[in-house]
């Protein structure tokens, strides 16, 4: 983990109170419940590095950044003053978010992040038994949740899907994508139309996701959409050419997207996870998943210090 504290957001309160400060973890605690002006002010402190070439976009006034990593800087006086700021300064959860590639490990989190916070979710999963049992997982939670079934590489399948979520609880205000495949081999053993398939779920479903959810956006001038990324997109490794490519061409996507859309202030971003899931504390689904409703809350913030890559490190 690199230099500073990490914000570790839980819904349960803080066993020191209001804030919770571990010396063997140095992670601070916010209770989810009662700290979202919290989080807003914290996320005001954070570092972050210009994205090269962008000044030169021609966005005129939106001028995006990328490279803030997970660790922010808690700054004390702030975060005091903002538990007694009004509801301005609040961190207000989506009224519905949208999973797109939603399993039983991080797609389920990412719903949980939402749903605990008061979103209605939408879930699109692989078959309809797997997208039933997440949200009666989400239910025993009292969280509100539809969940329908599709085929996010094939975008007659993916429309439907989305649709159906659509007519049974409305727009997303955020919608996060979260589907790829895990293609793995040496170069020779690499299938033509395996390969290319990995681009249909990897970035295709993304623009389907995308071009169905902006409309909504667009009609009221506001929206969040979020791909989860891949350390593999900037670090390719051997025998992992058909996961970091489709990969790389996402991040490519999400990067010119975000500068199409930031002037209608609809952020698009990736959180690029730079480490296998499961693999540590820092890549549990669950801890994985917070990082999702942090770019979330990022996009209250003015559009000039929007980002649209929000990297997650060991």
């Amino acid at each position: 983990m690199s230099s500073g504290h990490a914000v570790r957001i839980t819904d349960q309160p803080s066993p020191a109170g209001v804030f919770g400060l571990s010396d063997e973890s140095a992670t601070w605690g916010l209770d989810l419940r009662g700290l979202r002006a919290c989080l807003t002010v914290l996320l005001r402190t954070r570092s972050v590095q210009p994205s090269e070439g962008l000044g030169k976009s021609g966005l005129g006034p939106f001028s995006l950044r990328h490279g803030r990593t997970a660790p922010l800087r808690p700054v004390w006086g702030c975060c005091v003053a903002a538990m007694t700021t009004d509801a301005t300064n609040s961190v207000v959860a989506p009224a519905t978010a949208l999973v797109v590639g939603a399993g039983p490990g991080m797609g389920l989190s990412i719903a949980r992040v939402f749903g605990r916070a008061g979103s209605s979710v939408q879930l699109v999963a692989r078959d309809q038994d797997g997208a039933d049992a997440m949200v009666a997982s989400l239910a025993s939670e009292g969280i509100s949740a539809v969940g329908v079934a599709g085929n996010v590489g094939d975008p007659d399948s993916l429309r439907t899907a989305l649709a159906s979520a659509r007519d049974a609880s409305g727009d997303p205000d955020v919608a996060i994508y979260n589907a790829g495949g895990n293609l793995q081999g040496a170069i020779e053993s690499i299938g033509f139309d395996d390969f290319i398939s990995t681009y249909a779920l990897g970035v295709g479903g993304a623009l389907v996701s995308l071009q169905a959810v902006l409309p909504a956006m667009r009609a009221r001038g506001a929206g969040t959409f979020i791909a989860t990324g891949s350390g593999a997109s900037v670090r390719p490794y051997a025998t992992g050419s058909a996961v970091g490519a489709p990969k790389a061409a996402l991040r490519n996507f999400i990067e010119a997207a975000a500068l199409e859309l930031a002037p209608a202030r609809i952020r698009v971003a990736t959180v690029t996870i730079h480490g296998v899931l499961g693999s540590g504390p820092a890549f549990e689904p669950a801890a994985l998943a917070e990082h999702f409703w942090t770019v979330w809350a990022e996009s209250a913030l003015p559009v000039d210090e929007w980002q649209w890559e929000h990297n997650v490190r060991p």
